[in-house]
């Protein structure tokens, strides 16, 4: 805002060297502060499930599917991986189905 007093220039130098503003903006840069060390406090709380939001879900699900699939009827698991990565496909197609809603 221009000044009214002098024309020209702005309240700027004035606002800067006001004590309430100074005591106003420590106490919301402490505030800032605490809360950002809080904050992190909180999310370290969550880094030993990072995998959850780092890896690829797709990728996660397939090695999943493929180290813990078995037949429904007790027999053994069909060796060949192709057969088991369509079965993998099928699945991811139906969980991005399900998440569709």
């Amino acid at each position: 805002m221009k000044r009214l007093d002098v024309g020209e220039g702005n309240y700027g130098r004035e606002i800067e060297e006001d004590h309430d503003v100074m005591c106003a903006m420590t106490r919301l840069q402490d505030l800032v502060l605490r809360n950002e060390a809080a904050c992190s406090a909180f999310m370290e709380r969550f880094h030993r499930y990072s995998a959850l939001w780092t890896r690829n879900m797709e990728d996660s699900l397939r090695e999943w599917l493929d180290a813990n699939s078995t037949a429904t009827d007790g027999a053994p698991t069909p060796s060949p991986k192709a057969s088991r990565r369509t079965q993998t496909d099928r699945d991811l197609t139906a969980l991005r189905r399900s998440r569709r809603g």
